[in-house]
């Protein structure tokens, strides 16, 4: 709804026309006022529009690469241990099935490229597609806030600063 106003001279009133049929007289600084509330509304909107956009990137980021294990598993990919056996022993904690299913996904989302030798034992290694290196950035981000909290909780904890939840 737009707002119409005409300014009656010499007084300090507004004419103001909500709808065609309604009128109404009122002060120029509560329209004034209106107006303002109007924009508000208005800013509000676009911020809530960004807002979701940003969370909606945000969250498609997250199914594709979150979780424990994924970046994980990528790293010790990316560090050279192409073999289920060996991205299962740097990859501390995780177990062969779920090791499994985080590989078959990334595998889908293109991230990783699995080759199979034929040969007697089969061979199965897996490699880093070239999609993954769009996560660089993601890696050292996280690599440096990792590095600068730990530091701050040791730091924390040896000046006696650390908090208790309660």
């Amino acid at each position: 709804m737009r707002l119409q106003y005409r300014f009656v001279r010499n007084q300090n009133i507004l004419i103001f026309k909500v709808n065609t049929s309604f009128i109404q007289i009122l002060p120029a600084r509560k329209v004034q006022a209106m107006e303002e509330e109007q924009e508000a509304i208005v800013v509000n909107k676009e911020f809530t529009e960004e807002c979701t956009v940003v969370l909606t990137a945000v969250a498609d980021a997250l199914y594709v690469i979150g979780g424990k294990w994924k970046l994980m598993i990528i790293i010790s990919i990316a560090r050279g241990n192409n073999r289920f056996s060996e991205i299962q022993k740097k990859v501390t904690g995780i177990s062969a099935r779920v090791l499994s299913n985080e590989l078959k996904e990334l595998e889908l989302n293109s991230f990783i490229v699995r080759k199979v030798t034929a040969g007697y034992p089969v061979s199965i290694e897996y490699e880093l597609a070239p999609y993954s290196n769009t996560l660089q950035d993601v890696v050292s981000s996280l690599k440096e806030w990792g590095i600068q909290h730990r530091q701050k909780i040791k730091d924390d904890r040896s000046s006696g600063k650390s908090q208790t939840i309660v």
